[in-house]
């Protein structure tokens, strides 16, 4: 039961910083737009950690079922391309969903 609880408080916890830190403006059509090129810019110069940063940025929205998946998606395609995007968002969102199918059962 104290994991239970634990895990329930650490989820508390995560979505309330979501919404305190305001993270959700960052998960916006507008910002993607005007944000594009310096992304663009950074997944060129650092691919490997970028990839493996908007997976595990993917991974937090979906585990927390947080707003925010459709941009993030899109943004994903714009980043990466449609190949490469299309594998980065599927492997982020089947280890959210997963971890999201654990915890509530």
């Amino acid at each position: 039961m104290k994991k239970k609880m634990i895990l329930l408080a650490l989820i508390g916890v995560g979505i309330a910083l979501f919404y305190i830190l305001d993270f959700q403006q960052y998960l916006s059509l507008q910002n993607l737009k005007a944000s594009r090129d310096r992304l663009d810019m950074v997944y060129q110069e650092n691919s490997l950690p970028v990839i493996f940063g908007f997976i595990g940025i993917y991974f937090l929205i979906v585990a927390l079922s947080l707003p925010g998946a459709t941009i993030l998606t899109l943004a994903g395609g714009a980043i990466f391309g449609p190949r490469i995007g299309t594998l980065v968002v599927n492997i982020g969102a089947t280890l959210g969903a997963t971890i999201a199918f654990l915890v509530a059962r």
